[in-house]
Order: structure tokens, then C-alpha cells, then sequence
């Protein structure tokens, strides 16, 4: 299914990377990051940036170590992205009024997000003036809030 996130038709890439998340590929999309067939990459980031569990925030933060400046673009992104997730529904919070903000209705702090924040933060310490032009507007976009 993997090679299939790269599709040029997008419901097919689409519908890919919806069953990899099903199936919880986490695995094989960390292992396709490491593999030279480039094209399959930023599918794996899309799978793996839905998939809130530990072994997958290690693996992107392992990456983020040894990765380029372009690749680690993509990991940072799927890091921010996994910061938070969505709150479990209490019955209160739905409403008829339409919400655009995203990417999660409700986002709320998990038992990965401080080491996500420590990676993010070093990243912001880190970064030259260009890559804050781009990893700024990433964080606000994901409602990543560091108050450093």
C-alpha cells in the first residue's frame, strides 16, 4: 500500500495513507524515511503524522538529529502536528458554529507533548532567520503554542 502514497491521482494517494493510519503503519512508513525512494516520503509524514504514538514521535525525533535541512522541514512539520490531538468529546464542546482553526476541534496536550516541545524549542533556538520565516507560521498553523 505504501508506494501507493505517492499516487499522482490524490483520492487514490488519499485513500493509501487513510489505510496505513487505519492499519497503524507506523513502522513501515518510519522505515520508508529512511529509504531512497524519495517519492514515498512526504506520503510516510502524512501517515505518520496521524498516528499519536510514542514509538512514532521517537523515530521522527531520531531523524530530526541526522536529517537536511529539507527533510528535517517534513519532520518538523508531522512533529508539530502530533503536539497535540484531539480532546475526547465530553458532550459540551460541538456547535453549530463552523470552526476553521485546526487541525484538531478541540486539541489538548498528550503524554508525548513535552518531549515534542523540547524538540520544537531547540529547532526555534536553532533556526537561521530563513527557516523562522518558515518554521514560525508552522507552529501558529498547528496551534503549537511555546511561550519561551
Amino acid at each position: 500500500v505504501l508506494p501507493l502514497v505517492a499516487d499522482p491521482d490524490p483520492t487514490v494517494a488519499h485513500c493509501a495513507a487513510t489505510a496505513l493510519v487505519t492499519l497503524k503503519a507506523s513502522a513501515v512508513c518510519l522505515a520508508a524515511l529512511d529509504s531512497a525512494d524519495a517519492k514515498v516520503h512526504p506520503g510516510a509524514l502524512r501517515v505518520l503524522q496521524r498516528l499519536h504514538d510514542p514509538i512514532v514521535v521517537d523515530g521522527l525525533i531520531a531523524r530530526c538529529k541526522s536529517a537536511k535541512p529539507d527533510a528535517r522541514r517534513g519532520l518538523l512539520v508531522a512533529l508539530a502536528r502530533l503536539y497535540q490531538k484531539e480532546a475526547d468529546w465530553d458532550g459540551k464542546w460541538w456547535s453549530t458554529r463552523p470552526d476553521t482553526t485546526g487541525p484538531y476541534y478541540k486539541p489538548t496536550t498528550w503524554g508525548e507533548s513535552p518531549k515534542i516541545a523540547a524538540v520544537l524549542k531547540d529547532a526555534v533556538k536553532a533556526a537561521d532567520a530563513e527557516t523562522l520565516r518558515w518554521l514560525l507560521p508552522e507552529l501558529i498553523r498547528h496551534r503549537v503554542e511555546l511561550p519561551e
